[in-house]
């Protein structure tokens, strides 16, 4: 069964009323949204200015994340 971790982040949606200023903020958004892409986040939804993103858990990455919980002494 595929586990997901999963992240909710802001991106700053105010469009100013420049054109120059519109395509600063189109420019940083799609930075933003590339740099989460190649962490291996993927797109689910958009809620106002929350966004919410979601990878796929590999099996170092479950045992890294649970792990330390599970069993503290094993660190």
């Amino acid at each position: 069964m595929k586990k997901y971790e999963y992240k909710v982040t802001t991106i700053a949606t105010t469009i100013p009323i420049t054109t120059k200023g519109y395509e600063k903020i189109i420019q940083e958004f799609e930075t933003k949204l590339n740099e989460l892409g190649s962490e291996g986040w993927e797109f689910v939804q958009r809620v106002d200015s929350l966004f919410f993103f979601k990878r796929e858990l590999e099996e170092i990455r479950i045992c890294q994340l649970f792990l330390p919980r599970i069993a503290p002494s094993l660190k």
